[in-house]
């Protein structure tokens, strides 16, 4: 019996002359466990401690400071009973109180042992435990937040009808004549997504739209275009009509002043400057009869690009008239009629 009674006074010693001056402090809480817990572990009752503990774990409610102090007492408790072991650091206490401080350390890399005063062992171990965890972390650089950046400016209506009307332009230019179907889809997109954008922000998508459309005509890249559009477009588009049907040529008779009026340059040219009319009278918000006005305009416009004859040329310019018609009524727009000048963009 001398030397079983010997080790049990010889445990008793190393958990008295651990626990020694180490007070617990824990945090205000609605769970009545933690004020026990502590009782019990300055009483040196460290198995009733954990006892207790295990019910502290169950509640739903307990706090992220709840659960961070019920961890480090359990890891501080399973410390404890682990020092009064022969196989001490190898023992399942021991296993159990580095766990538990891990996912303290985890949580909380700069939490504080819940003693006042611990042992000089237990604080040895406890930042170790964190000087371990802390080598596995990977520094991570301070990067500054990057600022915010600066809201789109207001575009104006005017200033889109401008866009389109140089990207039309630049579109002309790079199909050496009509604009294939694809683009003309394309291009009655933007024209409506002008006409009833708001705010800056929708404003300026389609200005970043149109910027995009004309690089890549300006640089003359077909497969640009092809990203772009609906459907693929030729590579080599048709030629211009307007190189036979008088477009630049000075009128001879009044003949060639009709016959210049129908043309597909003078009739793209007066369905432009209708459709930049549109936009701009959108500035202070669309309404339902513009955007019904640009639907049939560009209806036109679609019509133009694969109109053959001067019947279905004449067609399109009675329709136009018909169109400007209800556009004086609504918008204020000069009627000009099958006027065989090139139109300029149209203002008040």
């Amino acid at each position: 019996m001398a030397p079983f009674l010997l080790a049990m006074a010889l445990n008793a010693c190393a958990l008295t002359a651990h626990a020694a001056g180490g007070e617990v402090s824990f945090p205000k809480s609605r769970n009545g466990w933690i004020p026990r817990i502590a009782r019990q572990y300055n009483s040196l009752e460290f198995e009733a401690a954990l006892d207790l503990l295990r019910d502290a774990e169950r509640p739903t409610t307990n706090t992220d400071q709840d659960r961070l102090w019920l961890d480090l007492m359990k890891g501080v408790l399973h410390y404890s009973l682990s020092q009064g072991k022969a196989n001490g650091p190898q023992s399942e206490d021991a296993r159990i109180a580095e766990a538990a401080f891990r996912r303290v350390l985890e949580r909380a890399p700069d939490a504080a042992l819940p003693i006042r005063n611990p042992s000089q062992a237990l604080t040895q171990y406890f930042e170790e435990l964190r000087a371990a965890y802390r080598q596995q972390i990977p520094v991570q650089e301070t990067v500054a937040p990057a600022e915010p950046p600066p809201p789109p400016a207001n575009i104006s209506k005017e200033e889109l009808a401008e866009k389109l009307r140089k990207m039309e332009a630049a579109a002309y230019e790079w199909a050496g004549g009509r604009l294939p179907l694809p683009v003309s889809e394309a291009f009655r997109a933007l024209y409506e997504q002008a006409l009833v954008a708001e705010s800056p922000e929708e404003k300026q998508a389609v200005a970043n739209a149109i910027d995009t459309w004309m690089k890549v005509l300006t640089s003359n890249d077909t497969k640009g275009v092809n990203e772009l559009t609906p459907s693929p477009v030729s590579p080599k588009p048709t030629a211009h009509a307007h190189a036979t049907h008088l477009s630049d040529a000075v009128p001879r008779s009044t003949f060639d002043l009709m016959l210049k009026s129908l043309t597909v340059y003078v009739l793209s040219q007066r369905v432009s400057g209708m459709r930049q009319w549109l936009i701009k009278q959108s500035e202070e918000g669309y309404s339902r009869q513009l955007v019904d006005l640009l639907n049939q305009v560009s209806e036109q416009h679609l019509e133009l690009e694969t109109a053959e004859t001067s019947h279905e040329r004449m067609g399109i310019a009675i329709t136009l008239d018909r169109i400007e018609g209800q556009m004086f009524i609504h918008t204020g727009w000069r009627i000009r009629g099958s006027d065989p000048r090139p139109i300029p963009f149209a203002s008040r």
